[in-house]
């Protein structure tokens, strides 16, 4: 995703896993049955979706709200600015 480009389009939900998926943020395996955090949206008319587990949804959401003023981590981000918030990421 490119920086403080907002999609054209987008549907934002959570779902629960019938199939196995990777979290992008974390690169941890999404378990049948868990729930995970789907977005899917078309910035500047290329379609992508990125799935995240629901700790690393939790934990973005958490440093937008209390460090980035609402902003959230573009996917694949979260790493670095989990770091620069004083979050341990991977979680332990």
């Amino acid at each position: 995703m490119i920086d403080a480009v907002m999609p054209s389009v987008s549907c934002d939900t959570v779902r629960k896993a019938r199939r196995e998926h990777t979290c992008c943020e974390c690169h941890q395996v999404i378990k049948i049955g868990e729930k995970y955090h789907l977005l899917k949206g078309c910035w500047e008319g290329k379609w992508d979706e990125y799935k995240t587990c629901i700790d690393c949804q939790v934990l973005r959401e958490e440093i937008g709200t209390l460090y980035r003023g609402d902003e959230l981590p573009p996917f694949g981000e979260l790493s670095e600015w989990a770091h620069e918030s004083g979050f341990e990421f991977p979680y332990p």
